[in-house]
């Protein structure tokens, strides 16, 4: 009993570190951000390029990618493609640039 007790705390632990690993790396094609407020996307990295569209407050983008400075990020919203200002993201809420995943496993521990 003792066994698959400490067996079943040290998988959990272990499935909760996942997350803070995630966090470290670069942003790909499957995460997503949320928008602050309405803001403009723009055809590239800088409010020089033009306005292609707008995106609305709350609303899902999947992150392309973000510039090595991270000021700008490539996302697509609504199947078009465009650049955003990545202050005006929301990644997380402890202050650390990070990325939501679309798709989270649920945890099941079984004893």
């Amino acid at each position: 009993m003792f066994v698959r007790l400490f067996s079943a705390a040290l998988t959990a632990v272990s499935l909760l570190s996942v997350p803070a690993l995630a966090a470290d790396r670069e942003s790909t094609r499957d995460d997503i951000a949320l928008a602050r407020n309405s803001m403009l996307l723009f055809g590239g990295p800088s409010e020089d390029y033009p306005r292609i569209g707008l995106v609305t407050w709350g609303q899902g983008l999947s992150v392309l990618s973000c510039e090595p400075s991270a000021a700008w990020c490539e996302v697509e919203a609504d199947g078009q493609r465009g650049w955003v200002r990545s202050s005006k993201l929301t990644w997380g809420g402890d202050g650390r640039r990070k990325v939501m995943r679309k798709r989270i496993a649920p945890l099941r521990l079984t004893l």
